[in-house]
């Protein structure tokens, strides 16, 4: 599999960012992503935040999980347009990285 993306995400202290990325509809996904470092005090965890999937020409819908249980890796079928990952961090400070490939 070849990478399509590869990205990193970067927090520090009582903070959530995100980033979304577009996949090609046409295609087959995998994405992952994993907690690369974390320092200090607090919690780090690093998942799949949001889902969106084309339903018709004009209607794109969107899946959005903060579960405890939301998922860090993936397999995305064709008709999916975009994956939002999330680093979330309670104190301290951590790195995320991850990677959607076209399988």
């Amino acid at each position: 599999m070849n990478p399509v993306w590869i990205f990193h995400i970067w927090t520090n202290g009582d903070i959530s960012e995100t980033i979304t990325l577009d996949v090609n509809q046409d295609f087959r996904h995998f994405a992952q992503t994993y907690l690369v470092k974390k320092s200090g005090d607090g919690t780090a965890r690093a998942y799949i935040h949001q889902y969106c999937r084309r339903r018709a020409d004009d209607v794109v819908a969107c899946e959005v999980d903060d579960s405890a249980d939301a998922r860090s890796t993936d397999f995305l079928s064709a008709g999916h347009t975009r994956v939002t990952f999330k680093l979330r961090t309670t104190g301290g400070s951590a790195k995320s990285s991850g990677a959607i490939y076209r399988r």
